[in-house]
């Protein structure tokens, strides 16, 4: 995570770095409170897409800084921003 957060803020387009972690930040947020009202809300098939979306996103940006390959950072961009909005049809659909 702390990986996450630092390749993010120095590297990521601010735009889509404050998405990922507002979205982050409301599903802390959702969860503690669901929690407090004592449900428990597992993740849906949206939340295992859009985690797995943003790990591979930062995986290809960590590629693309190890070989110097800037269609590799390219390509991480476009992986965070789909994990950003699976984030939202996630958060969507657990509310109905």
């Amino acid at each position: 995570g702390s990986v996450g957060v630092i390749l993010v803020l120095r590297n990521f387009p601010e735009e889509l770095a404050i998405a990922v972690f507002g979205l982050e930040a409301m599903f802390l947020v959702g969860g503690y409170y669901w929690k407090r009202q004592g449900r428990i809300v597992a993740a849906n098939l949206w939340g295992k897409l859009k985690m797995n979306c943003q790990v591979l996103g930062l995986a290809l940006f960590i590629g693309s800084l190890a070989f110097g390959a800037p269609w590799l950072a390219s390509l991480s961009f476009v992986m965070v921003g789909l994990a950003v909005l699976l984030a939202l049809v996630a958060l969507w659909t657990q509310s109905l």
